[in-house]
């Protein structure tokens, strides 16, 4: 659903992040 593709992106922007 909108939350899996939400938790993908927070998760993708989270490692973007620490890199």
């Amino acid at each position: 659903m909108m939350a899996s593709y939400l938790g993908l992106f927070v998760f993708t922007l989270l490692i973007y992040s620490v890199y």
